[in-house]
């Protein structure tokens, strides 16, 4: 009795371009979360971007040059 189960949804990443380059960023609230690139979705070798997270106005943020070739970002849980 008394028990509430939440199911919480996974922190959005949000991808924009800001003067020439890709900001990813998603909500400070989903600590403990690293941003992954690989050149295709179904790739088996996703890699951590080197850069840590910057934390400004409430959201963690990665800045990244952009490339020629297509690239596919994802949020893991450390």
């Amino acid at each position: 009795e008394n028990l509430r189960f939440f199911t919480l949804q996974p922190p959005q990443l949000v991808v924009e371009s800001v003067a020439g380059e890709v900001v990813l960023s998603w909500p400070s609230t989903a600590n403990g979360y690293l941003v992954e690139s690989a050149s295709s979705m179904t790739a088996r070798d996703w890699a951590a971007l080197p850069q840590p997270p910057m934390l400004f106005a409430g959201r963690f943020s990665v800045t990244n040059v952009p490339s020629r070739d297509a690239r596919f970002f994802r949020l893991r849980r450390e």
